[in-house]
């Protein structure tokens, strides 16, 4: 059987369908298909129903592919990197890495090449990432206990058209080998591992990506401090900023604060299963951490991959 793609609007219930894959076996980007969610992040530049619209998919080791609805097939992006996130700001994919040149940023045009085939164009940002120092110790019982760990996501805000870096801090712990003795290799590994304990978010970064406009200079990250009237909610597949008192934000409901981030993760954790849900709000006004009240909590038995949506109608 292959693997079946496509948009679905959980409101109306509305599919619009994508290539399929060649195989049961492989994902869009060439990968096995598995378990635990491999494919990490799904990422469209239009609503599903514009002749505009193009996707890209992420796998969880860090591939990229992408189609647009009227294709037969996927087309594979190679460029030598793995990438950790993606994000589609003005007709642009955006794909950052955090493993082999974390300084980089590509930029790829999703064009049609001579013959009418869908290709593609990248161009590298090299940029200074400040990444904060992380601590590994290794146990007796060779788990790794990690802190002050961050990974980073992107995110868009499509009204004011700019990019944003987020570094989430988390501590959690792993099991390792004991044959091996880089510990790296283990902390990068960990997504395809259980965690003993699974991350725990500790805080957050934003920075924006700013372009030198009048000098010329090559665009950078800048540190933002206040978000202003935005929510950014944040999670592995989505990453929304909504304006508080737009007409999105459930009718400027007050439950909703603005300058903070809501965050939901989820993560396989057999030794813990209470403890494998990371949801939350981070203010970026004082710093401060609340956990996020749902109406219904996920079972703990449950490895799901949350997500935020704002409804609308094809």
């Amino acid at each position: 059987f292959d693997i079946i793609f496509f948009f679905l609007n959980p409101i109306t219930g509305a599919r619009v369908m994508l290539p399929s894959s060649q195989s049961s076996t492989l994902l869009p980007c060439g990968c096995n298909n598995g378990p635990s969610f491999p494919i990490v992040k799904v990422v469209a530049s239009a609503s599903p129903t514009s002749q505009h619209c193009f996707v890209s998919s992420l796998c969880s080791t860090g591939h990229l592919a992408f189609c647009s609805p009227a294709d037969k097939s996927w087309t594979l992006i190679d460029e030598g990197l793995n990438f950790c996130d993606i994000e589609i700001m003005d007709g642009k994919l955006y794909a950052a890495t955090d493993e082999d040149e974390p300084e980089v940023l590509t930029v790829f045009d999703i064009i049609q090449d001579a013959d009418g085939r869908p290709s593609y164009r990248a161009q590298k940002l090299v940029m200074p990432i400040p990444f904060m120092f992380y601590n590994i110790w290794r146990m007796d019982d060779g788990a790794l206990h990690v802190t002050d760990f961050e990974d980073m996501q992107l995110a868009t805000d499509s009204t004011s058209m700019e990019l944003f870096m987020i570094l989430r801090r988390t501590n959690f712990s792993i099991m390792g080998d004991e044959d091996d003795e880089d510990e790296e290799i283990h902390l990068f590994e960990s997504t395809s591992r259980s965690y003993i304990n699974p991350p725990k978010t500790k805080g957050f970064r934003v920075f924006k990506l700013e372009h030198d406009i009048h000098g010329g200079g090559p665009p950078r990250w800048v540190q933002v401090f206040d978000l202003g009237d935005r929510i950014l909610f944040l999670s592995k597949t989505t990453n929304i900023f909504m304006h508080r008192y737009s007409s999105c934000v459930l009718n400027n409901d007050k439950t909703l604060e603005r300058n903070c981030i809501y965050f939901a993760f989820d993560y396989p954790c057999l030794s813990s299963l209470s403890a494998a849900h990371d949801f939350g709000v981070f203010s970026m006004t004082n710093g401060s951490l609340t956990p996020l009240r749902l109406f219904s909590t996920p079972p703990a038995l449950l490895h799901s991959r949350p997500l935020w949506f704002t409804p609308s109608l094809w």
